[in-house]
């Protein structure tokens, strides 16, 4: 039976002008009427039967009409998290779920809402989420999931880290109706959640989730989004210090790429290399990290191009291949254009400054001041560690143990930072 075919009833009596008194005549009582038609109740199907014929609506070809609607809204909102935004045609859906009730309307406006997430338009989802929010009762239905879901998405792609924590610890609460909920989307929910940890460098709650996640994409064969896991997974090993894991996690990765279709393993091949020269540049195996990031660039897109060459440019930097990092340095500041993520111009100032041979002690300071300032109101911790290191080791060479003493205090205070609170299990 479709879940809300009280509120349909209503709807459908509410068009014809019909009271409930009318209605009800001889098949139940107006109160018993009320709560089937606000979901309260599910009555014997002959009572819908009466009720229904009374509107002039023959019941099962109703319940067939709206359990397709609502299958088409499901597979609609199944490719989405799936297989990502797909173009279509949803005029025709909308007036569909628009006619068969509110219940079915609500959904069909949550899912597009993740739709417009997808597309780009996170403005159009906040408003149709903030619309939709008084619809919902807290944690009774399906939609309530499916909205939060869809809330965490939004906060985490919006960089709201906190409130999709928040959210999702919320959600971890409810557990009715669980059996309506579908693997793959809580597969998601986990996924996501894990992810806001991560941008928290909250990496053991991190981890707990992820492998949540790898548990039931692994169960329902949901190859690409296991591999995603085993990746995040590798992320949490590496920042918990655990190198050996990391690299077991990449090389599971490795292992899987050969199963899926040859045009979509490029992507996760630039993912992959990145995520190994980085795990080898935290054990200082500068050599192995500089293999795997000039391998990245070969599978690299150009909005993750820069970030590749930044790693490069400190990597070489930190070997004490000065050379290297300045060709490397030279390459990046080429190809600075408007759209360049400021975070990625501060690191390529800071080496502009460290790599120029005629530095001088007070240019020095002044782009530590204000990359630290900047990497701190943003909270980018894992920056703060590598360049506040970097940093000591110039004052170090010049003498000034006071300044370097307070960038070893810094580092002290951001891995407090990091780890601070409790890990939640």
């Amino acid at each position: 039976m479709t879940p809300y075919i009280g509120t349909i009833l209503k709807l459908k009596r509410t068009e014809m002008n019909i009271n409930q008194e009318k209605l009800c005549e001889g098949i139940c009582t107006p109160s018993y009427l009320s709560r089937i038609e606000n979901n309260h109740v599910i009555a014997d199907t002959e009572i819908y039967k009466l009720l229904f014929s009374e509107l002039n609506i023959d019941y099962e070809s109703l319940l067939e009409v709206n359990n397709e609607i609502d299958k088409q809204i499901e597979d609609w909102y199944k490719d989405l998290i799936l297989f990502g935004c797909v173009e279509k045609d949803i005029s025709e859906l909308k007036q569909q779920s628009t006619s068969a009730g509110l219940e079915t309307l609500v959904k069909f406006e949550i899912v597009q809402a993740r739709y417009h997430i997808m597309c780009g338009r996170n403005m159009d989802a906040r408003k149709k989420l903030n619309s939709l929010r008084n619809t919902l009762d807290y944690g009774q239905n399906r939609n309530y999931f499916i909205y939060m879901n869809t809330l965490i998405y939004l906060n985490y792609m919006e960089k709201q880290y906190d409130n999709a924590v928040s959210i999702g610890k919320d959600l971890l609460k409810v557990k009715s109706h669980a059996e309506s909920f579908k693997d793959y989307e809580i597969g998601f929910f986990y996924y996501n959640f894990a992810l806001a940890y991560k941008e928290l460098y909250k990496y053991d709650k991190c981890k707990v989730l992820v492998e949540r996640a790898l548990g039931i994409f692994n169960n329902g064969y949901y190859l690409d989004r296991a591999i995603d896991c085993h990746n995040l997974l590798g992320i949490c090993y590496n920042n918990l210090g655990l190198s050996k894991e990391a690299i077991d996690s990449y090389n599971m990765v490795k292992r899987l790429l050969q199963y899926l279709p040859e045009q979509d393993q490029d992507r996760y091949r630039g993912i992959l290399y990145n995520n190994l020269g980085y795990c080898y540049e935290l054990q200082e195996q500068y050599n192995k990290a500089t293999y795997y990031y000039n391998l990245c660039l070969q599978y690299t897109n150009n909005e993750q191009l820069s970030k590749t060459i930044i790693n490069l440019v400190r990597c070489h930097y930190n070997d004490k291949n000065i050379t290297e990092s300045k060709k490397w340095l030279q390459y990046g500041l080429n190809l600075i254009n408007p759209k360049t993520p400021k975070k990625l111009l501060i690191q390529l100032q800071i080496f502009t400054i460290i790599l120029n041979d005629n530095q001088s002690l007070e240019d020095i300071t002044c782009i530590q001041k204000d990359s630290m300032t900047f990497f701190k109101e943003n909270q980018l911790w894992d920056l703060i560690l590598f360049y506040s290191k970097i940093f000591a080791t110039i004052y170090e060479n010049h003498q000034h143990y006071k300044k370097a003493n307070q960038l070893y205090k810094i580092i002290i205070e951001t891995n407090n930072q990091i780890y601070k609170g409790d890990i939640e299990k």
